[in-house]
């Protein structure tokens, strides 16, 4: 009898104790995958966003609401399909240029 007690106490001890939670899978936080952002240029509706690609930075237009309405692309692919945008990108670029030229 003693031996079908301490049996049955052993097994449940051994089914007790803490079993490690299995391994949770990393995932990069989005800003991370998104870039690190370089510069915010604001007006009065819109906000363009420059931040740090893989080889060159990309611009995102989005509303002061945050809804996006020209995707991450690089300069290249922002003067191919919003040439109006790329115009102004490249204008405030100079603009930022010359005004920190100014300043020295």
């Amino acid at each position: 009898m003693r031996y079908i007690i301490a049996s049955a106490v052993a097994l449940v001890c051994a089914s007790c104790s803490p079993t490690p939670p299995p391994p949770t899978p990393q995932t990069p936080p989005a800003a991370v995958s998104q870039g690190q952002i370089i510069t915010q240029i604001v007006s009065r509706d819109q906000v363009i966003i420059v931040r740090a690609g893989a080889t060159e930075p990309t611009y995102t237009l989005q509303t002061k609401t945050g809804e996006i309405l020209v995707p991450a692309m690089t300069f290249g692919q922002l003067a191919l399909n919003n040439p109006q945008l790329a115009r102004t990108v490249r204008i405030m670029q100079a603009d930022a240029i010359c005004a920190s030229a100014d300043a020295e």
